[in-house]
């Protein structure tokens, strides 16, 4: 009798961890109580970039802007708008600031730096954009703001030659900056290093760091050591998402998208590269925090080709549920790669 008393213990036990323990999967249907809709930038096989907004309810797309470029698609938006702001190259090759009227069904252009400038975010006041802008004199990258009503740019810390601005996210409710930086001295010995020795890159120094000038704030969260791709903030201040690769190189890297909270500064890996999925980017909470939004790369997907005969593997948007842990597939785009989306209110 207690042989099987014991036996009956055990099996209970093992259902309770197993049932607390859940291993991520990639689900085919696409479940969510989200009330906010995505700004999603693709483009095609024929190098059309088309800027929409996404309704995650309807599955409906509503078109703002489309246009055949080369250049990698950075964008700001607000979906009470008639205007949006994008990136595009001047007659000189230059990536500068463009705005699209949604009225006229025109677009000019806003800047003309000798340099070059993305990563796009609408202040909170949408008065001014802030934007990464690297000066052809200097080998790293700046946080600059463009001043929509009278044209102006300032470019933060010009005169600084060494510390570089990797990615940056816009708490739009706090008007608060996270910067991902890091030294471009240290990022090109590194580099000089892994040709001359043939071995992989190593990961940088990368700070972390939030900054509010219009209310003094500068506060240093963490340093953290490696190969990060990019980073966002939630809408509550508390908490940061990252991309980045464990192990890099081409044929054994490994996707990682982590949480960093913003109190302590610990980090919390959330997705680790499986067996379908790879190539995480541009991590973002969905506006109830209860889940998580990004890019990756299915591994069975086909091959594409587009029209100049570069050959790639298209990027897809995907959901992690923070409470069950699992990722479904939120929005696949025929003959087409995802490039980039944000997170915006209802605009119904």
């Amino acid at each position: 009798m207690k042989k099987y008393l014991l036996i009956a213990i055990i099996i209970i036990i093992a259902f309770i961890t197993l049932a607390n323990i859940r291993i991520p999967i990639l689900s085919e249907t696409f479940k969510t109580n989200e009330q906010s809709n995505l700004f999603i930038r693709s483009t095609g096989l024929d190098y059309t970039t088309s800027y929409y907004l996404y309704n995650i309810a309807t599955n409906e797309k509503d078109i703002v802007f489309q246009k055949k470029m080369t250049s990698h698609p950075t964008s700001a938006f607000h979906p009470k708008n008639e205007t949006f702001f994008y990136t595009d190259t001047d007659s000189n090759g230059l990536n500068q600031l463009f705005q699209f009227d949604m009225k006229s069904n025109k677009s000019r252009q806003l800047t003309n730096i000798n340099g070059s400038i993305d990563f796009l975010k609408l202040s909170t006041t949408q008065s001014k954009i802030y934007m990464r802008i690297n000066l052809y004199d200097n080998q790293n990258f700046h946080i600059g703001t463009y001043d929509i009503n009278n044209g102006s740019i300032n470019i933060w810390n010009k005169n600084e030659k060494d510390k570089s601005i990797k990615h940056f996210d816009l708490n739009t409710e706090s008007g608060s900056l996270i910067l991902l930086s890091y030294s471009a001295k240290e990022n090109e010995k590194k580099i000089e290093e892994a040709n001359k020795e043939g071995e992989e890159l190593k990961p940088l120094n990368y700070e972390i760091s939030i900054v509010n000038k219009d209310k003094g704030i500068k506060r240093k969260i963490k340093s953290l050591k490696k190969h990060i791709h990019d980073i966002s903030i939630s809408n509550d201040s508390q908490a940061a998402l990252i991309s980045y690769y464990e192990v890099f190189g081409q044929s054994n890297s490994k996707s990682v998208i982590a949480e960093i909270d913003l109190e302590t500064g610990k980090t919390k890996p959330l997705i680790k590269e499986g067996k379908k999925l790879t190539s995480f980017k541009h991590p973002q909470y969905a506006g109830n925090l209860d889940g998580i939004y990004f890019i990756a790369k299915r591994k069975d997907q086909e091959i594409k080709t587009d029209d100049k005969g570069g050959k790639f593997k298209p990027s897809n948007l995907y959901l992690y549920d923070l409470e069950t842990k699992d990722i479904s597939e939120v929005l696949r785009v025929s003959n087409a790669t995802i490039n980039n989306f944000s997170v915006v209110d209802s605009y119904n």
